[in-house]
């Protein structure tokens, strides 16, 4: 959980493993890790889990709605 207090690497691609043990929330924040800096904005955040949590489709939307807003001001290309 250490992606969950503010490191920032550049060309990071992130796994979760264990993701039901996560709040939506903190998928959120480990996930944000991924594409911060302008040299690498993209990456991939891959979840390994037995199944989909109610948490885990609850970051993907709140993750969606984010970038769409992000989008529409001009803040993401």
């Amino acid at each position: 959980t250490i992606l969950e207090r503010g490191v920032t690497l550049p060309a990071l691609d992130v796994v979760i493993i264990r993701t039901d043990m996560f709040t939506s929330s903190a998928i959120i924040q480990i996930a944000g890790r991924v594409g911060r800096k302008t040299s690498n904005p993209t990456g991939s955040v891959i979840c390994y889990n037995k199944g989909i949590t109610k948490e885990m489709d609850l970051a993907r939307k709140e993750i969606m709605s984010m970038n769409k807003l992000a989008k529409e001001r001009g803040w993401l290309k």
